[in-house]
């Protein structure tokens, strides 16, 4: 987006130079973000639902994220929180935008073994990213977001920090939805299923499969796990997940595992 974008954008909806909150999860591909941004993204006091690809460097980052949201989708309404999802470590977060008071972090991990098996079920046979569709490319990757996250979480100097085990998405929603409605200070309820809006199921914005278009929590049963990994490589995968998995429990605020749920 250029200024004179930029600009357009807010000459049509002036009230977006106000200061908003933002909500960035900080996860990787593949551990059921789409599903949380969906759930979040479908209450009427948040705005986004998608990755957005963009890489947040100072405050005025947080306004291009809000710019770029209404770029897309002029006519939603200004809200008071704007949701966006970090997925890879190319894009960029400063730790002065990551300790603001305009931001809340949730991080949220999946297991190593569901989660390079669904990404390698994802991309095998595609053209683009083909080497995500092997276990040599979907273990590097994993590996690779899983230190950038862990460095993300040393840069951490607040208190407030949400962490989320994404298996409790399957499980009880109503009781992960409730919690997040209060943590979040949310007015009604975070609903328990969600819209599918304009860019759901777009390569590049998320969940890509048909999964996401259904508009509910799936059970994590209602797909077959066809996909052989190696001893090695979930080995490997584990102690780096449980590393940052324990770091993350000791600092964040708020809780929602699956011990819990």
């Amino acid at each position: 987006m250029n200024d004179l974008d930029a600009l357009k954008i807010l000459v049509r909806i002036p009230q977006l130079i106000k200061p908003a909150g933002h909500l960035l999860l900080l996860s990787h591909m593949r551990a059921k973000t789409s599903l949380l941004s969906h759930l979040l993204g479908s209450h009427p006091e948040i705005s986004g639902y998608y990755e957005m690809h963009v890489g947040y460097y100072s405050r005025r980052s947080l306004l291009k994220a809000r710019l770029l949201f209404h770029e897309l989708h002029l006519e939603a309404p200004v809200t008071r929180l704007y949701f966006d999802k970090i997925l890879h470590n190319r894009h960029e977060l400063a730790q002065r935008v990551l300790n603001s008071s305009r931001v809340r972090p949730i991080f949220m991990l999946r297991s190593p073994e569901e989660t390079l098996s669904s990404i390698m079920r994802l991309y095998k046979g595609r053209t683009h990213d083909a080497h995500l569709g092997t276990e040599e490319g979907a273990l590097k990757y994993y590996l690779d977001r899983i230190d950038g996250l862990r460095r993300i979480a040393d840069d951490l100097r607040r208190e407030d920090v949400i962490y989320i085990d994404a298996e409790v998405l399957s499980g009880d929603i109503e009781g992960v939805t409730h919690l997040l409605t209060e943590v979040l200070g949310l007015s009604m309820e975070i609903p328990t299923e969600y819209q599918v809006m304009k860019l759901s199921g777009q390569v590049g914005r998320g969940d890509s499969s048909s999964r996401i278009l259904v508009g509910r929590v799936l059970p994590d049963s209602d797909f077959a796990r066809d996909i052989d990994l190696s001893a090695e490589a979930v080995s490997m995968a584990t102690q780096h997940y449980d590393s940052l998995r324990e770091a993350l429990l000791s600092q964040a605020a708020v809780v929602l595992s699956r011990d819990f749920f």
